[in-house]
């Protein structure tokens, strides 16, 4: 079959599944936050299922052209659009340096991107892209590329020191932010062992809860050993990102917290992106799993929705991934706009298709690398029984099913 008619129909099954179900009608008391509940999200009394957009602020970084904060490529019609399409969530960007060099800045730059995140009523997850000591911005951040976070060098304990101080600075200011659901602490972690991240993030996950009981901590897999690190505590959220082959669901995740894909997708050169793209958001579905998609801008050839480089520019669009991605997003449970501190009513959304040691601040010269995640064998579909989320019905359910066994068995 042609990659044309199988786009085709990967976008019918997909919105056949995603919009059967009518929307539920609830109402919420100021003040809500986005809080977990084992592996669901729920928000004013009712279960939120996270389906929304990177915005990773490519240029601004110092993987990629930075560090500078005024080259952050997202203003508020991005947002806007997010809205329209019907999505609940961005993963914004952020690297390290913003925060060292400027807290005033920093702060003042984040609350604009809060506030616009607020008034089209979408979550925000503060992410750190770039932490001290510098990052590929992918899996790598080792000390032969000129990098130091890990035990391969020998300034990686002040860099540490230096994120958790970032980290509690960030979540004090935003804890009375419900517009802020949460914070991914490290982008793609590569530690020379599985032990050594797992120290770092519960470190991290502790000094947040410490000054920010209300917004979930996302701990993302590592290289070492592609799973999650065995963090406890409370407000718990597993992430894993995932690029055209395998299957990118943790080893060790059952259902016992929310699974988060923070970045997956395609590139046009793939004649079957959009369909494989449609795909695993069936997967997701069935599987309660969170997502957001990769990315809303990037370069002409690459993940973006958007080829074009400026902020609130939709001149160049790729038309058959944002169908696929709207369509995924649609009638999404969204907080309603409120003041800065006061969550109000969901809704659902319209229903259209100190100084850094050891490491050069500036790695321009390292592009950002989105790699396949290595799983060979895809891990069993998590056991626990499919929780109800806004658009969980008895026909819904059969209607994925359906959609999902036809989809896939067009060899997509």
């Amino acid at each position: 079959m042609r990659p044309s008619h199988r786009f085709g129909l990967a976008a019918m099954a997909l919105a056949s599944a995603l919009w059967l179900a009518p929307p539920a009608v609830s109402s919420a008391a100021a003040g809500s936050y986005l809080q977990v509940s084992g592996r669901n999200f729920t928000y004013a009394g009712q279960t939120v299922v996270l389906r929304g957009e990177d915005f990773n602020n490519e240029p601004a970084l110092s993987c990629c052209g930075g560090p500078d904060i005024g080259a952050i490529n997202y203003g508020e019609s991005d947002y806007a659009k997010v809205q329209a399409w019907g999505g609940n969530v961005i993963r914004w960007s952020m690297d390290y340096a913003w925060w060292a060099s400027d807290r005033t800045r920093f702060f003042a730059v984040a609350d604009q991107h809060v506030a616009w995140a607020r008034a089209h009523r979408l979550w925000l997850i503060v992410t750190m892209m770039i932490p001290p000591g510098g990052s590929s911005g992918g899996y790598d951040q080792s000390a032969g590329k000129g990098y130091c976070i890990w035990s391969d060098c020998g300034s990686a304990q002040h860099n540490q020191d230096a994120l958790n101080t970032a980290w509690r600075s960030i979540a004090a200011h935003f804890a009375g932010e419900p517009a802020v659901a949460g914070y991914d602490l490290f982008n793609e972690p590569a530690p020379p062992s599985q032990g050594e991240w797992q120290q770092l993030a519960q470190r991290l996950h502790d000094t947040i809860l410490a000054v920010d009981p209300n917004h979930f901590v996302a701990v993302e897999i590592s290289s070492a050993g592609w799973d999650v690190p065995a963090v406890s505590g409370a407000n718990m959220v597993w992430s894993v990102h995932h690029y055209q082959e395998g299957n990118n669901y943790p080893p060790s995740w059952s259902g016992q917290v929310p699974l988060w894909v923070g970045e997956f997708g395609a590139q046009p050169k793939s004649a079957d992106a959009p369909a494989w793209v449609a795909a695993q958001m069936l997967r997701y579905a069935r599987d309660g799993v969170h997502w957001t998609h990769f990315v809303m801008r990037e370069g002409n050839g690459d993940y973006g929705l958007y080829a074009c480089g400026a902020a609130s520019d939709f001149s160049c669009p790729w038309p058959e991934m944002i169908q696929v991605v709207s369509q995924a997003m649609a009638r999404s449970v969204q907080p309603l706009a409120g003041a800065a501190g006061v969550a109000v009513a969901p809704v659902f959304g319209t229903e259209v298709g100190p100084p850094i040691h050891g490491a050069d601040s500036n790695h321009s010269a390292q592009p950002v690398e989105k790699k396949a995640i290595p799983w060979a064998v895809e891990h069993p579909a998590p056991k626990a029984p499919a929780p109800r989320t806004q658009r969980s019905s008895g026909w819904f359910q059969v209607a994925l099913a359906g959609a999902l066994r036809w989809i896939l068995s067009l060899r997509l």
